[in-house]
């Protein structure tokens, strides 16, 4: 097997989701986001461990996810947030998946492909309340949710919004939002049409808003070992599940003032050694992290020394260092550099660190 790798710790993935399960409390469920390859740890695998872990359903964002997962046997529960071309809801809609809706066009396609099929779809009926990407205006909710409580061939199982301002430490957006969606949920009950499942948590309004916890809450990230925002607080003791590991491929003896790299961005300031580590961007490893990134090489903590090319990328050790070829290298894990350190280096979040890992990197499984 190659040496790059990221080996994904499966018992620290079901420990998080007991952390969860222990955190929001007795008679809630959970949905745990596996959309993007379980956020680039596996779907497959994840969704397998997840479901003996006793999770209730499982948050997708295509229909290509929600098949492999249905091909390989996964029989908890799938719901698709995203919307999917017409084409695509047949499949869907025979494999029992329930669907996110926002507005009646869709919901027109839905029913119709329902009827041909002779299959009830079970919906989820989405509100925007500040987010501006997917959901209806507060002002239809009722409307819809009678016509998908009275039409043959739906089911309205869920009621749903999303909390786009819950890691951004000022709760008054949230608060707000989280006011306004209950106010629909009593319009809803009022009206006798108020589903099992009202649910809006994130990972982020799970750490930071209990009371937005609803039927069922929606982890995410926090699953796979990170808090969405470094400043969170959260008594959930989370372990980052995934370790994007390779082994040092050559060591060489350079001069000062040596070029490491294209375009020569690194200068070596003294004699010293430098390290060839076989991972670079076509891996999922950004260009933006030359010169910045750190890397665990045995008991050290260097730096990515000059550009990060397509497969490979340099570090220098020093003229003192005994790191020797075959060396076990740390890119990111739970033993650190952690994803958020990463993150922090380049401006963005541990999400988009995980997700980017290619799938030309084998992922190795351990309990």
């Amino acid at each position: 097997m190659r040496a790059t790798r990221a080996v994904i710790n499966l018992t620290a993935l079901a420990q998080n989701f007991q952390e969860i399960k222990e955190f929001i409390g007795p008679n809630k469920k959970i949905c745990v986001a596996v959309k993007a390859d379980a956020y680039g740890h596996g779907a497959v695998q994840c969704a397998k461990t997840l479901s003996e872990a006793g999770a209730d359903m499982f948050g997708l964002a295509t229909a290509e996810e929600a098949r492999e997962l249905l091909q390989y046997g996964i029989s908890t529960p799938l719901l698709l947030l995203g919307l999917v071309c017409p084409e695509e809801l047949p499949e869907l809609i025979d494999g029992g998946v329930a669907l996110v809706a926002g507005d009646r066009d869709y919901l027109e396609k839905i029913w119709k492909i329902a009827a041909t099929l002779n299959k009830p779809v079970r919906i989820h009926l989405k509100v925007d309340l500040g987010m501006g990407r997917l959901g209806c205006q507060p002002e239809e909710v009722l409307g819809l949710a009678k016509a998908i409580f009275c039409h043959p061939f739906t089911q309205l199982e869920g009621f749903c919004t999303h909390f786009p301002s819950a890691d951004n430490h000022q709760p008054q957006p949230t608060l707000s939002q989280l006011s306004h969606f209950n106010d629909l949920v009593k319009s809803l009950e009022d009206a006798g049409l108020r589903p099992p499942l009202v649910h809006g948590a994130n990972s982020a309004a799970l750490v930071e808003f209990p009371e937005s916890h609803g039927d069922m809450v929606r982890p995410g990230i926090i699953t796979y070992g990170y808090l969405p925002d470094e400043g969170l607080i959260s008594p959930m003791k989370l372990t980052p599940v995934m370790s994007l590991e390779t082994r040092v491929s050559f060591v060489k003896d350079v001069k000062k003032d040596s070029t490491i790299s294209y375009s020569g961005t690194y200068e070596t300031l003294q004699d010293t050694k430098i390290a060839t580590l076989p991972l670079g961007y076509a891996d999922g490893y950004f260009r933006a992290f030359s010169n910045l990134a750190p890397v665990r090489i045995g008991d050290g903590i260097y730096k990515v020394s000059g550009r990060v090319c397509m497969d490979q990328f340099m570090v220098d050790l020093g003229p003192e260092s005994s790191v020797t070829r075959g060396e076990r290298a740390v890119v990111f894990g739970p033993e650190g550099p952690t994803a958020w350190d990463l993150a922090r280096e380049i401006g963005t979040i541990p999400y988009e660190i995980t997700c980017a890992v290619s799938k030309r990197v084998p992922r190795v499984y351990v309990e």
